[in-house]
Formats: structure tokens, C-alpha cells, sequence
């Protein structure tokens, strides 16, 4: 099950308040919400899932995530850089809940809540390099027990409608792996062949 935690109260032994601390994304949270996309890049995002073949990976992995879920007894799925929400329409009606989470579209920009199953499909290379660590860190915050991420190494095969490519941070394997691993224990890595 998805859930969040508000705020954590420590007292002393009357029971007196003596501190408090805010978490996911509180609103008596004292320190500002990092930031995971830039405006601009935010709004070329909202433009490019107007295109219908934009935003379809996660469609590929529907089975892979659906089997990953029922082998950790998880019921509860979020799709963290859900787009277009593909997994909900696929997973939902096989008895899962999918939570969609995507910070360049309004309607499911909401901070998520953390969720016993994350799945992050076709969403890391598409970061702006500066803030992956902020991405990095809430998706781990995100994650309580299982997450399956997958993540491009080469340039997409589209243009944003301003001419860059969608994936900002394009790294080998290796290199996804160092960075996951500041933050995850990872239990499986494959390398898929593009295509």
C-alpha cells in the first residue's frame, strides 16, 4: 500500500513536544521541496505526450512489472514518470492499484506518496542532468520495498518540439549503476539490447 508520513513528534518522558519533524512534503515542512524539473523543460514534456507514440515503453515492461509485483506480495503500485499512465489501464483490471506520478503533466504532478512497488520506466534519461540527484533522492523516497526501473543509454529517436533530445542524461550502464547505488541496493541489472 501507498503511504505517507506527515510528521514525526518527539517528546520527552511528560509527553511534552520537544521537536518535530516534517516529511513528504508537509506543509510545516521547514526546507523547500528540491526540484526535479525545470519549467521549460517541464512544458516541452507536456508537448511532446500530445504525440500518441511518445511516452509508450512502459507498455513493453507491463508483464515484467505485474509478475516483479506478485513475487514481493505487492498490491500497490506507483508509477513514478507515469505520462501517459499506460501501466494503470494494463495493470489495474490483473487486481493491482498503480498510483501515476509525472511532474510535467498537472494532473498526476502531485508529490507521491511512498509505495510498496515503484515502477520507473523509460523516466532517468530523460532528467536534466543537474537535477538527477533530486530525482534520484525521491525515488528512493518514494521506494519502501521494491522498485523496477529501467533506464535508455542512447539518444531518443525524437525531438522535442524546441530540437533537443528528450534524453538529457545519456551515460553508459556503468555509470547508471554507480549512481543507483548511491541510493539503492540493487539486486538484479540487465542490459537490454536498443530496439
Amino acid at each position: 500500500m501507498c503511504r505517507g508520513i506527515r510528521s514525526i513528534r518527539f517528546t520527552d518522558k511528560r509527553n511534552r513536544e520537544i521537536g518535530k519533524v516534517s516529511l513528504a512534503g508537509s506543509p510545516a515542512t521547514s526546507r523547500p521541496k528540491p526540484s526535479l524539473i525545470t519549467d521549460a523543460y517541464r512544458e516541452q514534456n507536456r508537448l511532446m505526450h500530445n504525440n500518441a507514440k511518445y511516452g509508450v515503453a512502459s507498455i513493453a515492461y507491463a508483464t515484467a512489472i505485474m509478475e516483479n509485483a506478485r513475487n514481493v506480495a505487492a498490491s500497490h503500485i506507483l508509477d513514478y514518470g507515469c505520462g501517459k499512465q499506460h501501466l494503470k489501464r494494463l495493470l489495474e483490471p490483473m487486481g493491482f492499484v498503480v498510483h501515476g506520478y509525472d511532474p510535467a503533466l498537472p494532473e498526476v504532478a502531485a508529490t507521491p506518496s511512498p509505495c510498496e512497488f515503484v515502477a520507473c520506466i523509460d523516466v532517468l534519461e530523460h532528467v536534466e542532468p543537474e537535477l538527477l540527484p533530486n530525482v534520484l533522492e525521491d525515488l528512493a523516497r518514494v521506494t519502501i520495498r521494491h522498485g523496477f526501473y529501467t533506464v535508455g543509454t542512447d539518444p531518443a529517436h525524437r525531438l522535442m518540439p524546441d530540437g533537443t533530445n528528450p534524453h538529457k542524461t545519456i551515460e553508459p550502464i556503468g555509470w547508471w549503476q554507480g549512481q543507483l547505488f548511491k541510493y539503492f541496493k540493487l539486486s538484479e541489472v540487465h542490459q537490454a539490447t536498443p530496439g
